[in-house]
This record gives structure tokens, C-alpha cells and sequence, in this order.
């Protein structure tokens, strides 16, 4: 008994050696498949100095996209700050020439303002006064466009205006007239004793005013109003600014501004600042907003100017840029020429030793090692090492398949020995017992219990041989099956007939839906499909709760059918799904008395896995699963 065990022991051990071999070999050939692959793939890809031409083409491309944006980010962009520091102080050299032709104005203004016949006039008014100092010549050698002697009362005692064109002298603006009254910003210089200037809007055009209290000459006495006088803001003007700051400009009047002037004084009177407008690469144009007395705007002016900061700093970016260029390109090509020498040949060499080794099937041979201080030298060494390694291992291969092979077949031959050995006194103990059952008419209760209980016996018996054989011809690959058309709806209705005894026996509802079927074929093996739909429907009922249910049903979705039994049953937790398919493994259910070794959905998930389909499984606890079958249709 002990010597029976020990070699059953032995021949479980040589078995279990002998599929570990097997994998080994499998394992073996894969990789060699494998390596075939690799071969055709690496015809079709770049040699390696090409990828390395690539590699440091794109890094320098990248570089050169980094220093271009850093350059225009930040060189180019000094170039545009500096640009726009000079337009702002060519803009300021403008409005600093107004603020210089008002100042001028107070000056003249006061000069005339404190003066005793001034003084004398604007209580008198004789038209003395007006006969000897307001005369054309005034006007045209001081460069004022109007005069005004304002009273106290904001009335105005004399007031002349001198035509340009005409060249004589004229009535007074009546839009000054409207500017005028006792709490006018006109009048203020009569209280503060101090000259005023600024900008006025009068007729649709713009002047320099200045404000200047007309006192005694030795500024003594109580003012008795005010000197206005005024410089029409006209092309002359405009020329005489250019002229003098050397830089061009242009007004535009408030009754002349478009939308898009508009949005600029809205922008300027929003940060209260001059605006710069980049117009185009060569030109740049900078505003500047002139109000009036009363804080109205009234004078947008504009100064263009070419961009010649600007363009010089592009061609200063641009020599860069090609300077950069050159050098990368010259360094890229020494780059290109070290790595030639000191890694791309000798990969080629290496390459090529390889396939000198490939090719020969010279597993024993050496590839010559040129250096051993750097990477190369090492991947050389270790490939020389890896080739010992193949060299070991290739007479273990062999001599483990030869192993591999005896283990087969004495696990065949165990195999074929225990079910004759088996089968042989199972079929007389099962024969006999059928005999007492049916012709013993003498045997009592009890007794006649006990022969059911062997047949009963014998046949779970008989039916483990069989699964295990049959287990066993699958896993060895001896099983052969045969692919045909089949019709869904006819291997549901012969595996619900075939369950249906131990549905009713076991008070389960079966239930089937095959009208959406009709006419679909799906490739498999006709007779293994019907042995998979009685296992799992099997399972589904014996499994099962008294007046439970079980349900087949089947769709098409694309190339394949999906089969699936659903029972309310005692299901199987989530994280025991997996184990239920390894043999003799019963899930939640292996200390159950329903009847069961744990083999069945074994051979199930291989059998559909040969017919190129698979089993998938969702289950809960105490609530049921569904058991789904992936097939391809026909």
C-alpha cells in the first residue's frame, strides 16, 4: 500500500515536471516567434545614425525655437520698450512746446495787463488807448489771433479779432462772450492776482488763451479785470511745433474725431497717459490729448513716426538667428562625426556580429569586444554572458524536454491505466447494484436505501473519471473538436429539454427566449455546446432556491452572440469569481451538500476559449449570477 502511494506520488511529481517543461518549451518558441518579428519590423525602420541624425536635428530645432521666442520675448522686446520710451518723450517734446507757446502768451499778456494805460482803459475806455496799441500790427507781430478787456462784471469792454485771410480786424467771437461770467475760470486771475493760461474751443477752432489781471504797473491797486488774449492752434502753429522738436504731428479737432480716434481718447482718458499704436512694422504712431480750461477734451494730437529702433532690432535678431544657425549646423555635423566614430560604427559592427551569430547558428560563438570602458563595452559583455547563458541552457532544454516527453507520456499512461483500473470493478458494482434494485424484491427498506445510495455512488464516481479525463485530454491539447454551423435555437431547446427533470424536481422556473434567434448560426462545436449549456443550466438549477428561476437568452451584437443564464440563486461573492473556474474549486459553495467535485466550469471556460470565445461572470452573494457566453456567429 505504502509503495503504491509512493509511486502514485512520483508520477503526480513527473506529471507536474512535465507540464512545467512543456510551458518552458512553449515559452521558448514564442520568443523565438517573437524575435522573428522583431527582425522583419527592424527592416522597415531607419538605421541608427539616421535616428541619431534625427534626434540631434530635433534637439537643435528645439533649441533654435526656444532662443527665436526668447529673442523676440526679450531682445526684440528691449528694442520695442526703447521704442516706445523715445516716442513718449517726442510726444512730451510736443505738448512741452504748447505749454512753452502759453507761457510765452502769459508773458506778453502780463506785460500789457500791468501797465497804467491798461489800467486807465478798463475805467475809461478812451479811444485813445485803442487807437495807439490796438492796431493790425499788434496783432500780426504778436501772434495773437483776439484780444478782450474783461471787467469785473465779466463784461466785455473792448474786444477785437484779426482776420488771417482778410487781413483786418474783426468782431469779437460770441462763443467767448458765452465763456465769460463772474464765476468763469476766465475771471480767476482777478482774485488770485496771478496770469492764467490754457485751451479754449471757440467757432469750431482751437486757441491758446491766456488770462492775465490788468492792474497798475507797479501791481498796487485793485485789479479791475482781465487781458485776455489769444493764438489760434493752426497748421502755421502745427509747422512752427515740427519746426522746433523735429518731429512730425497732426490735431484733431473734437468735431472731427471718428470712432476710432474716440476709442484712443476713451483709452487715454482712462490711464491718463500718452497712447502708442504699433500700426504695422514700420510705422508707429503715439497720442496725446490736450483739454481745455474746463477739463473738456478738445485736441487729440498724433505724431507718426518711423520704426527704425524697431527694424533695428529685427536685423540684430536676424544676424543672430543666422549666426546661431551656422554654429549649430557646424557643431551638428562634428557632433554627427564623433558619434560616427565612437558609437554608430561600432553599434554596426555589433549589429552585424550578431547577425553573423543569428544566421550561422553559432549560439557558441563570441562577439569580439573592441573596449571595455564604456557602455558598448559592457552591452558586449553582457550579450557574451547572455550567449554562455543560451549555451547552458540549451543542453538543459534539451535534456528537460527529453524529460518533458517521458512525463507526457507516463501521465498518459497513468491516466489510461487508473480509468480501465477504475471503470472495470465501478461498471460490476453499479451493474449489480441495479440488479438488486430491480429484481430484489426480498431486500427491506433500509437495505433497499443502501443499494440506491451505491448506484448513486457509482455513477458521481463514474462521472469524476470522466471529467478528469476529459480535463486531462484538454489540457494536453488531445482534444479535437469539430467546427459547423450551428442553430442557437435548437441547442437552447435540447439543453432546456435535458434539464428540465431536475428543474421540476428542484421547483425552479426555466425559461427561454430564442424568437429574436431564429435562423442565427454561430461556429462551434455542436455536441461541446450542448454539453456547455447543460453544465451551466445545470449549475443555474442545482444552485438554485425552491421556486427560483432560471433564464437563457442570446443576442447579436456585431460579429459575435452573447449567451447568457441568469438564475436568483445563491450566487458567488465578487472576490471568489476567479477561483470557481480552477478545478475542484467550488466558490462559496465547497463545504455545500449539493453534489460536485468543482470541475464542470473548468472544462467549460476551456472548451469555450478552443471555440475562440469566452465566459464572463457577474455574481452576488445570496442574490444570483449570470454567466455570459461570447461566440462568433457564423
Amino acid at each position: 500500500m505504502q509503495d503504491g502511494e509512493f509511486n502514485l506520488i512520483q508520477q503526480k511529481n513527473a506529471m507536474r515536471n512535465g507540464v512545467n517543461l512543456y510551458l518552458y518549451v512553449l515559452m521558448s518558441d514564442a520568443l523565438g516567434k517573437a524575435s522573428d518579428k522583431y527582425k522583419e519590423l527592424k527592416r522597415h525602420t531607419m538605421q541608427i545614425q539616421n535616428k541619431v541624425l534625427l534626434s540631434v536635428s530635433g534637439v537643435f530645432c528645439v533649441l533654435l525655437g526656444i532662443i527665436y521666442i526668447l529673442s523676440n520675448s526679450i531682445f526684440l522686446q528691449s528694442f520695442i520698450d526703447l521704442e516706445e520710451i523715445q516716442t513718449k518723450k517726442n510726444i512730451n517734446r510736443i505738448s512741452n512746446s504748447i505749454n512753452t507757446e502759453i507761457d510765452d502768451l502769459n508773458a506778453f499778456n502780463a506785460d500789457w495787463a500791468a501797465w497804467d494805460d491798461s489800467y486807465q482803459f478798463i475805467i475809461d475806455g478812451n479811444d485813445g488807448y485803442v487807437a495807439a496799441n490796438i492796431v493790425d500790427s499788434t496783432f500780426i507781430n504778436s501772434r495773437i489771433d483776439f484780444i478782450a478787456y474783461v471787467n469785473k462784471s465779466a463784461k466785455i469792454i473792448f474786444g477785437k479779432k484779426y482776420d488771417q485771410i482778410n487781413n483786418k480786424q474783426v468782431e469779437i467771437s460770441n462763443d467767448l462772450k458765452k465763456l465769460l461770467n463772474t464765476e468763469s475760470i476766465l475771471l480767476q486771475p482777478i482774485k488770485t492776482s496771478q496770469a492764467f493760461g490754457g485751451i479754449v474751443e471757440l467757432e469750431n477752432s482751437t486757441y491758446l488763451i491766456s488770462s492775465s489781471p490788468i492792474v497798475d504797473s507797479n501791481e498796487e491797486k485793485e485789479s479791475r479785470g482781465v487781458l485776455l488774449m489769444g493764438r489760434k492752434v493752426d497748421e502755421k502753429l502745427i509747422n512752427r511745433f515740427t519746426k522746433t522738436t523735429q518731429v512730425a504731428s497732426q490735431l484733431h479737432h473734437a468735431n472731427e474725431w471718428a470712432d476710432a480716434k474716440k476709442a484712443i481718447v476713451k483709452e487715454i482718458n482712462g490711464k491718463d497717459a500718452p497712447v502708442i499704436k504699433f500700426l504695422n512694422d514700420k510705422v508707429i504712431a503715439t497720442y496725446i490729448l490736450l483739454k481745455d480750461v474746463f477739463e473738456n477734451p478738445v485736441v487729440l494730437i498724433e505724431s507718426k513716426s518711423n520704426r527704425a529702433i524697431y527694424q533695428q532690432g529685427v536685423r540684430a535678431s536676424t544676424y543672430a538667428m543666422t549666426v546661431l544657425i551656422a554654429c549649430a549646423v557646424i557643431m551638428a555635423i562634428i557632433l554627427m562625426f564623433i558619434i560616427q566614430r565612437t558609437v554608430t560604427s561600432r553599434i554596426i559592427r555589433l549589429e552585424r556580429s550578431i547577425n553573423h551569430i543569428e544566421k550561422e547558428g553559432g549560439t557558441f560563438d563570441r562577439i569580439k569586444n573592441e573596449s571595455t570602458n564604456d557602455e558598448i563595452g559592457s552591452l558586449v559583455l553582457q550579450i557574451n554572458s547572455m550567449l554562455e547563458s543560451i549555451q547552458i541552457s540549451h543542453h538543459q532544454l534539451e535534456s528537460s524536454r527529453a524529460d518533458a516527453e517521458r512525463a507526457s507520456l507516463a501521465k498518459s499512461n497513468f491516466l489510461t491505466s487508473m480509468s480501465h483500473e477504475l471503470r472495470t470493478p465501478l461498471n460490476a458494482i453499479l451493474g449489480y447494484s441495479q440488479l438488486l434494485n430491480i429484481r430484489g424484491t426480498n431486500l427491506t427498506e433500509s437495505e433497499a436505501e443502501w443499494v440506491s445510495e451505491i448506484v448513486v455512488a457509482g455513477e458521481y464516481l463514474l462521472k469524476l473519471i470522466s471529467e478528469l479525463l476529459e480535463l486531462s485530454s484538454i489540457e494536453s491539447g488531445d482534444l479535437k473538436l469539430d467546427f459547423e454551423p450551428v442553430l442557437i435555437s435548437e441547442s437552447f431547446e435540447k439543453a432546456i429539454n435535458m434539464v428540465k427533470p431536475l428543474a421540476t424536481q428542484k421547483n425552479v422556473e426555466l425559461s427561454m427566449e430564442t424568437d429574436a434567434l431564429l435562423g442565427h448560426q454561430i461556429h462551434a462545436d455542436k455536441v461541446r455546446l450542448q454539453q456547455i449549456l447543460i453544465n451551466l443550466l445545470t449549475n443555474a438549477i442545482k444552485y438554485n432556491k425552491q421556486g427560483g428561476c432560471v433564464s437563457l437568452r442570446a443576442a447579436t451584437i456585431g460579429r459575435y452572440c452573447y449567451i447568457k443564464i441568469e438564475d436568483n440563486g445563491v450566487g458567488v461573492s465578487e472576490e471568489k469569481i476567479d477561483e470557481i473556474f480552477k478545478p475542484f474549486n467550488r466558490g462559496d459553495v465547497r463545504n455545500s451538500t449539493i453534489d460536485g467535485v468543482g470541475i464542470g466550469l473548468s472544462i467549460t471556460r476551456r472548451l469555450i476559449e478552443s471555440m475562440n470565445g469566452r465566459v464572463e461572470v457577474t455574481s452576488k452573494l445570496n442574490v444570483g449570477s449570470v454567466f455570459t457566453l461570447v461566440l462568433p456567429l457564423r
